[in-house]
């Protein structure tokens, strides 16, 4: 037997409806007020509990390090582990998170990323650690900038994307959480590294800059979001042009040549070839 609700009287009704009116109004405010990465974050949370596929990460979960100052010396930490590089100030670096084991709406964090290799690579021209303008809202989405409270280096402003590289659905799904335009995506796939990146934004005409999401790179689970490559617009302000961010890769479409010296002779400049410089001659000249 079904018990009848108690039917509200005239004004009561109205009363109800119009504070149904006001919470939807209310949220509808809080919801406009997201936007960018706090947007995303918030639909890569709902992502995740209503179950995303267990082999697929919303953020990384290990910490990218770059040892010996470059990018070939790339290596990640498992979270947890804390007999990482020796830091300045006489400590090790770790690898946390604030879960164990690290999982869900968590991102895995170098202590320092100072001590993870941020700063110029000395093999390129690239910024490790580091995206071109303040850090593109696709990326700050699905990827941990740096641990709470950290002072990270802070450009003059937003870079305009071009275009951004990487795999399909993570794409698709960047573009239905509002962070990414659906005309700027390119599903040719995901450049394999950094080289790759500057190679595409090289054969871009209006790309002077790239950032690429080296994050997760050993990590399987992270296969919708790690190798994004965006490529970019040289930036409006004056001031600085980078912003520190665990596992991106940044630089300028083509390295500059560089002055050494070679021992007696007269320093000399010496190019550094730009990636994959065949298929950019090819790209332009229609070779």
């Amino acid at each position: 037997r079904f018990r009848r609700s108690p039917r509200l009287s005239p004004h009561r009704r109205r009363c109800s409806q119009f504070r149904a009116r006001q919470a939807m109004a209310l949220g509808s405010k809080m919801a406009s007020a997201l936007s960018g990465a706090a947007a995303a974050q918030m639909f890569a949370s709902a992502w995740l509990l209503l179950g995303a596929p267990s082999s697929r990460a919303a953020w990384g979960w290990d910490c990218t390090v770059y040892t010996g100052g470059s990018s070939l010396g790339k290596t990640s930490m498992a979270p947890g582990a804390t007999s990482g590089p020796s830091c300045a100030n006489g400590s090790a670096l770790t690898c946390d998170c604030p879960v164990s084991p690290c999982q869900g709406m968590n991102k895995a964090l170098p202590s320092d990323l100072t001590c993870a290799g941020a700063g110029d690579d000395n093999a390129t021209c690239f910024k490790l650690h580091h995206t071109y303008g303040t850090a593109p809202g696709a990326l700050m989405a699905v990827a941990g900038a740096g641990r709470p409270g950290a002072q990270l280096a802070e450009s003059c402003g937003d870079a305009e994307v071009i275009k951004v590289y990487g795999n399909a659905d993570g794409l698709d799904m960047l573009v239905s959480w509002g962070t990414l335009n659906a005309s700027h995506i390119e599903k040719n796939g995901a450049p394999d590294n950094e080289t790759a990146c500057q190679a595409l934004c090289a054969a871009h005409g209006n790309c002077t800059h790239f950032t690429y999401n080296d994050q997760g790179f050993t990590d399987p689970n992270y296969g919708y979001f790690s190798k994004l490559c965006f490529l970019q617009k040289t930036l409006a302000c004056e001031g600085a042009a980078y912003t520190g961010h665990h596992g991106a890769i940044s630089g300028p479409a083509v390295c500059d040549p560089v002055t050494v010296d070679v021992g007696s002779h007269a320093p000399r400049a010496v190019p550094v070839a730009a990636p994959l410089a065949f298929v950019l001659a090819a790209a332009r000249f229609g070779a």
